[in-house]
């Protein structure tokens, strides 16, 4: 007897680690679906993957949308065992506080956690299982959840906020039959290093502020030059989902003694003086 194909949504499935996602998992036999933010980027990823794969142009902030992707997915699964639902859609802003806009909170917290919530609870009746393999939500965090820095204020506030929702999601949907893990990489080879150099490259508006970001942004240069390998955080996502005893969560450093030591366990008096020597501060 053929066995039944089992899918997959993989949120922000047209780039970066969602793309890199997107190939690992079609090349192990399953079936995707994933997010992509526009027409161009759906044609792109079409062409790159000829089988296994219905990307859905969408913006996963609007309810509208997730409930169309959801019926789109229940519609074109029926005849697949729906397995996960993977979190990885993203963005970020960097930059001293007083320079962030109440456009750009808004923005960082309704893709980095408030979607994560929203897509969630659509997905819940095709994640919903009694069988013994239990189901799967997988969302990406960041070391940003357990230690914030300067000048990385509102995407760390946007996932310690991931992290709370998660740790809520793990106590109630395990009794539908579903597991929650998260992911928290340190700094990873990924498109949206560009991203994040460019924020943190802009001039502050506080001139105090001038030659710490000049010093920011060289730690940050050095840091991804030596960043955490993509695929290394794709194996991590393909384990959290295939293993029977899936950990809750999945730390993945790029500077162990930097966010699991000084920023977690020394004490603030200490920090303090780290930065006012490292970045003038």
């Amino acid at each position: 007897m053929m066995q039944q194909k089992q899918a997959i949504f993989i949120t922000g499935a047209g780039s970066g680690i969602g793309l890199a996602c997107t190939q690992r998992f079609i090349d192990e036999g399953y079936f995707v679906f994933g997010s992509v933010v526009n027409v161009q980027e759906q044609q792109r990823v079409n062409s790159q993957f000829h089988h296994d794969f219905m990307p859905i142009v969408m913006d996963i902030t609007q309810e509208q949308d997730i409930q169309k992707a959801f019926d789109f997915v229940t519609t074109h699964a029926s005849n697949m065992k729906f397995r996960a639902l993977i979190n990885i859609a993203g963005v970020i802003y960097n930059g001293p506080l007083m320079d962030v806009t109440k456009q750009q909170f808004e923005h960082i917290l309704a893709v980095n956690t408030i979607a994560v919530h929203m897509m969630t609870k659509a997905f819940l009746p095709l994640l919903e299982t009694h069988d013994k393999v239990r189901n799967k939500v997988i969302n990406i965090s960041s070391q940003s959840g357990l230690r914030t820095l300067p000048f990385t204020g509102i995407y760390s506030a946007s996932k310690f906020a991931l992290e709370a929702l998660s740790n809520a999601m793990r106590y109630e949907y395990s009794v539908l039959g579903i597991d929650t893990c998260l992911i928290e990489p340190g700094q990873i080879q990924t498109p949206m290093a560009k991203k994040i150099l460019e924020n943190v490259q802009a001039t502050p508006s506080h001139p105090r502020y001038i030659e710490p970001m000049r010093l920011f942004s060289k730690r940050t240069q050095n840091s991804f030059s030596t960043g955490i390998p993509m695929q290394k955080i794709v194996n991590t996502i393909y384990t959290a989902l295939t293993s029977e005893n899936a950990k809750y969560r999945y730390e993945i450093h790029s500077d162990f003694i930097r966010d699991a030591i000084i920023f977690r366990k020394m004490p603030i008096k200490l920090q303090k003086i780290l930065l006012k020597n490292s970045l003038k501060l």
